[in-house]
């Protein structure tokens, strides 16, 4: 007969192997998105951009002199040449756009208009193939000549770990000029962005450049930026109030700028950012913060701007000189390759205040740009400037025919902020019923983690103690029994 001790122990071991030999809790395999979501969100910023940039004229030699010169004969193939008594004034060698020029005048060559530096866009749709995508490159223009432009993509998913970057060196193109500087892009996905159920960045891109110009003939500058000039974007999920909103975010970051050869200088105190929501519940917000800028002339008078609207002219002590044509025009590009989301309504385009002119010299005009937007159900799109220049000839500038504008001399923007965001499906606030065996789950923490499936821990801790007490139960029996006998 087996000892009751043993027995006893036998007990508590089975009880202590049942705890541990059940079934675990047990990982499931992590499902895709079983309800994708309908939201979406893109931002795009430049560093720089060129509205408008008029060339100087390049003068053309002369034609030789024809009096020396025999008179051309005339050929049975070549009609005879008509006297001179009946020709037309000298015809216009100007193209479209072009100021009027006769033959043996200087030319003009086109304004250059539509080109930026330092070009990045983020991209958020959950509903599309390509749900998230960042890119960045150098130049928003097509480049002809030794420079290369740079550019860097990501796309996903699959999710990318890590970002790309790419080292820029020395640009030139045209009149534009930068240093060093780094581009950057981001995209990630994972299925709680895909069913909005987390929140968290998606996608973000940055262009950094340094020692940014914008040169005239020879050493002058139209703009020159010495330190580092960055534009970034982003999009993304957040909460806020208990509603997820899809949100995009461009931010322009710069330090001094000097203009005009150094006549006048910007120091911009605080970064411009525009940020672009919209909620689950059609709540859409376009929030712009503007750029604090002071202004110094060559005479040391200082004029802060602090909010959108805010403006200061300032009458050159020189006229204004248009730069020198390059040889190396820079006409538009295409959009960054990076999907589109249908249905978003275009932002307004900024208002150009009036172009102020001056009896004598030249003016330049400054201002902050302030944000605009437009809804369509439950989609936003904003734009904001972050600070607008004009250069303006005076009344005593060259005489122009045909010219729209012919007194601008360079419309150009720093910082071209856009944003838009679709909202995400509003939650019916109910708690989810419980999945069916089998099928597919997303964790809270999104695909970060998998849903757990199995027994409860408690249940099988409760079992093991049930065992152990019986186990002790019934060595304390069998011990009285033995007193007994």
């Amino acid at each position: 007969m087996t000892p009751p001790r043993s027995v006893a122990a036998s007990v508590v071991a089975l009880g202590f192997a049942g705890a541990l030999t059940a079934p675990l809790p047990a990982l499931a395999q992590n499902a895709r998105c079983t309800s994708p979501g309908s939201h979406a969100a893109q931002s795009s910023a430049q560093v720089l951009r060129i509205n408008r940039l008029e060339l100087g004229a390049v003068a053309e030699p002369a034609p030789r002199s024809t009096a020396a010169e025999p008179a051309p004969r005339s050929t049975a193939a070549e009609p005879a040449p008509r006297s001179t008594a009946a020709d037309p004034a000298p015809r216009s060698t100007a193209e479209p756009g072009d100021r009027g020029t006769t033959e043996g005048e200087p030319k003009t060559p086109p304004a250059i208009s539509g080109v930026a530096l330092g070009d990045v866009r983020s991209v958020l749709i959950a509903g599309g193939e390509i749900k998230s995508a960042a890119a960045a490159r150098t130049l928003d223009g097509r480049v002809s000549g030794g420079s290369r432009n740079d550019l860097v993509l990501q796309q996903a998913p699959p999710d990318n770990r890590t970002a790309s970057r790419q080292r820029v060196s020395t640009k030139r193109f045209g009149p534009l000029r930068t240093g060093p500087g780094t581009l950057t892009a981001h995209a990630r996905w994972n299925n709680g962005l895909a069913c909005a159920s987390v929140t968290g960045e998606s996608s973000e891109s940055a262009a950094a450049l340094n020692r940014v110009t914008l040169t005239g003939g020879g050493n002058q500058s139209l703009v020159r930026v010495p330190e580092a000039f960055s534009a970034t974007s982003s999009t993304g999920l957040r909460k806020r109030d208990g509603e997820t909103e899809s949100v995009s975010t461009t931010t322009l970051n710069a330090g001094k700028i000097s203009l005009v050869d150094g006549e006048v200088r910007l120091r911009v105190l605080r970064a411009a950012t525009l940020r672009v929501s919209m909620s689950s519940g059609g709540r859409g917000e376009a929030a712009y913060e503007p750029a604090v800028v002071e202004i110094t002339t060559r005479e040391g008078e200082r004029t802060l701007l602090d909010t959108p609207g805010d403006r200061h002219d300032i009458t050159l002590s020189d006229p204004a000189t248009p730069p020198e044509s390059l040889p190396s025009l820079l006409p538009a590009a295409d959009p960054l390759p990076l999907p589109s989301i249908p249905g978003v309504p275009a932002a307004p385009e900024s208002e150009n205040a009036p172009a102020p002119t001056s009896p004598t010299g030249a003016k330049l005009h400054i201002s902050l740009g302030a944000a605009r937007q437009a809804t369509k159900g439950k989609a936003i799109a904003a734009r904001a400037t972050a600070i607008k220049i004009s250069l303006v000839r005076g009344d005593d500038g060259p005489a122009t025919t045909g010219h729209q504008s012919s007194a601008v001399v360079a419309d150009l923007s720093l910082g071209v902020l856009d944003g838009a965001a679709v909202a995400p499906k509003r939650s019916t606030g109910h708690p989810s019923p419980p999945a069916a065996p089998g099928s597919p789950g997303v964790s809270p923490a999104g695909a970060a983690g998998l849903p757990i499936t199995g027994p409860g821990l408690v249940p099988l801790l409760l079992a093991g103690s049930g065992m152990v007490i019986g186990g002790v139960c019934a060595f304390l029996l069998s011990s009285h029994r033995r007193r007994e006998f």
